[in-house]
């Protein structure tokens, strides 16, 4: 039960803008040319952004294209 409450909170904090960290990341993110991006975190997909995203793990999740690996992770 405590894991759903945290889960809930904390997709309605990445949605409403609400999480610090994440506009950190936006930010962070918005510095490497690529097109298309993760539509929470900005991450790109494209290339020359996307070989870093490789390099650290990240990249397009399987279980929704629009989203990258580190935020559905980071919701679960």
């Amino acid at each position: 039960m405590a894991k759903k409450l945290w889960t809930e909170e904390t997709w309605r904090g990445m949605l409403t803008g609400e999480m610090r960290g994440l506009r950190r990341m936006q930010r962070f993110m918005k510095l490497f040319p690529a097109e298309p991006r993760c539509k929470l975190c900005y991450a790109p997909f494209g290339k020359p952004g996307s070989t870093l995203m490789r390099v650290f793990g990240g990249g397009p999740s399987s279980l929704n294209r629009r989203l990258c690996t580190w935020c559905i992770r980071g919701a679960h």
